[in-house]
């Protein structure tokens, strides 16, 4: 090792130092991009799902998403040829105006004793929502990090899954949150709430006030707020992001009048599916189905 070798270690600790002194909030900012992965894959079907052999595709489609193997390419992958959703699952389903839930912080594709005794419940129903996770390195699989999360909100049943990262520099900009409190550490769980304060009542839960709220979002706080949220009467599927769009960019399809919305396209009797466009806020009514 040369003399110059033994100097730059010292200059660039300093340097690294430094940074954390002047700005310790962009410095952990910039530590957690460094470690952070994209981290989700989500599956909704809006609409009753009436052949057993549906569900299995479903439910294929989700495990094939989590291990990567559907056949798609994108940043992830092109980073980490390896990368895998490891890091927990959750379904949940709407039945007679009650919204079902099941999490487990078991990857997905290790947890099919789960999914086999789960998947009676998914025939017929109007809405499921399938969510495969991979954490950050900050934020350990457990139940309480684990999508979807659910609350009350003013006697309305809220499901909600996210795939995406808000930073911190989005919290510390806005409200401390006053009526909900966050089980978990996940940013997801915290924007969730965010969202339903802003939205503030069940009678303002629309396309129109949920709009105004997201593209209000600055876009170097987030890389993508691709989210899912549901109540036994609408379903709201947000696409947003602002970096990896192959991995961000959110698909549907339509299964006869049901319709599919998935963060990959998988084999689904020959389906056809179309991209959604990013800073797309869709709306669907279960009453309707």
């Amino acid at each position: 090792m040369s003399l110059y070798s033994f100097v730059e270690i010292p200059l660039a600790f300093t340097a690294f130092l430094m940074f954390y002194v002047v700005d310790p909030q962009s410095f952990y900012e910039a530590i957690s991009r460094i470690a952070m992965t994209p981290m989700c894959r989500m599956l909704a079907v809006i609409g009753p799902v009436n052949k057993k052999r549906i569900v299995d595709s479903l439910i294929i489609g989700i495990i094939d998403m989590a291990l990567e193997r559907t056949g798609e390419t994108h940043e992830a992958l092109e980073e980490n040829p390896e990368y895998v959703h490891d890091s927990g699952w959750g379904v949940a389903w709407i039945e007679e105006g009650d919204i079902n839930l099941y999490r487990s912080p078991t990857p997905i594709f290790e947890d099919k004793l789960a999914l086999e005794k789960l998947k009676h419940n998914f025939i017929f129903r109007e809405f499921l929502l399938f969510h495969a996770r991979k954490a950050s390195p900050t934020f350990e699989p457990k139940i309480e990090n684990t999508h979807p999360f659910i609350t009350d909100f003013e006697g309305l049943p809220v499901v909600f899954s996210h795939n995406g990262e808000l930073k911190e520099s989005f919290f510390s900009s806005t409200p401390p949150l006053k009526q909900y409190q966050p089980t978990g550490e996940t940013d997801s769980e915290r924007f969730f709430y965010y969202l339903l304060e802003q939205i503030e009542s069940p009678d303002n839960l629309n396309k129109t006030k949920m709009e105004k709220i997201l593209r209000n979002i600055p876009e170097d706080s987030y890389t993508a707020v691709n989210f899912i949220l549901a109540t036994p009467k609408d379903v709201f599927v947000n696409v947003q992001y602002s970096v990896k769009p192959k991995y961000f960019t959110m698909k549907q399809a339509m299964l006869g009048e049901t319709t599919i919305v998935s963060s990959e396209k998988f084999s689904l009797d020959n389906v056809s599916w179309e991209p959604i466009p990013n800073n797309t806020l869709l709306h669907f009514s279960l009453l309707q189905i």
